[in-house]
């Protein structure tokens, strides 16, 4: 009887860190994901590249000089000096990020480098090159020297990146938040919006492209700005470069500028005869004329500092006084 009554103690001992474990889950919860790591001491200008079919892959520049990848579902995951990137200057320092779904797979994996599944999350020295190519999922970048993304699909978030993005997406959503340098973003059917930018030198220029998404814009300070969409709607949100040149386009929806009444620029709008030109600015020499084909406005307010250039083929172009 003595014995029976050690044994139920000691079990329910046993039990009770399980059964707090399984509370604080929840139920219908699953136990908490292993996390796999990698650390490794690299070059402060180090170029790292990685490829996935899928998952969430989060990049954050820190002052350290190394490297630290964490697959967050438990996969194998290693750092691999690669010696030199394709596309590089000679020598360029490269590390692939590697992540497979077990020891046994690895070999697989380096011949199909785009095969990782799964969450990724990387700290990279703020003064690196981070390639990125995913088939689905969301990538976060913040706090960088130098971007380049390929996607499929999936949501990019990019922010605080210093010198230059470069942006591929086919069905995602691209955002680009308080960065500088060399801007390039094309989506095929995704929105795109970029707020706080502005060029290093002065021979930086801002690209931003969507076939079937919104392209806004806020805050774009660069002597060089190109903006278009085909079907969606454009707009822009100033305070504007002094001596910009702003080329802005959309096939068939509207394009709409809200600039500051201590603005300057000269304007040349144009829509074709079945669209429309509002302006809220008195222009100096500001008149709509119509032609066969098109009708267009050209004028100057302030002492015409930037050059806007606006279209729309079917849609309605605004200059819009806030």
């Amino acid at each position: 009887m003595l014995r029976t009554a050690i044994f139920i103690v000691v079990a329910g001992v046993l039990l009770i860190p399980s059964c707090a474990a399984q509370a604080r889950r929840g139920p219908g919860q699953s136990s908490p994901q292993k996390r796999a790591e990698a650390v490794l001491t690299v070059e402060p200008d180090i170029i790292v590249t990685l490829c996935a079919a899928s998952g969430h892959i989060t990049v954050r520049g820190w002052e350290r000089k190394e490297i630290y990848a964490a697959s967050l579902n438990g996969a194998h995951i290693e750092l691999s000096r690669d010696g030199q990137a394709s596309g590089t200057p000679l020598a360029a320092p490269h590390v692939q990020v590697i992540a497979h779904e077990s020891v046994a797979k690895a070999t697989a994996t380096r011949l199909d480098r785009c095969r990782v599944f799964g969450n990724i999350e990387l700290n990279v020295p703020q003064t690196a090159t981070v390639w990125l190519k995913t088939r689905g999922g969301n990538i976060s970048i913040d706090g960088l020297a130098h971007v380049r993304v390929e996607t499929l699909s999936g949501t990019v978030d990019l922010r605080r990146i210093k010198s230059t993005t470069k942006v591929g997406s086919i069905s995602g959503d691209v955002f680009l938040s308080d960065s500088t340098g060399e801007i390039s973003i094309n989506s095929s059917s995704g929105n795109i919006k970029v707020t706080s930018v502005s060029a290093l030198t002065e021979n930086d220029k801002f690209s931003a492209k969507s076939l079937s998404g919104d392209v806004s814009l806020e805050q774009i300070s660069y002597q060089q700005v190109k903006a278009e969409t085909v079907s969606g709607r454009m707009g822009l949100l100033g305070p504007i470069s002094p001596s910009g040149h702003y080329d802005l386009k959309s096939t068939l929806g509207n394009v709409t500028l809200t600039l500051s009444g201590d603005a300057s620029f000269q304007v040349n709008a144009s829509v074709s005869q079945e669209g429309q030109i509002i302006n809220d600015f008195p222009l100096h020499g500001g008149e709509i004329h119509t032609s066969s084909a098109l009708r267009d406005l050209k004028g100057v307010y302030g002492n015409g500092g930037s050059l806007l250039v606006l279209s729309s083929f079917s849609g309605r172009v605004r200059l819009r006084r806030k």
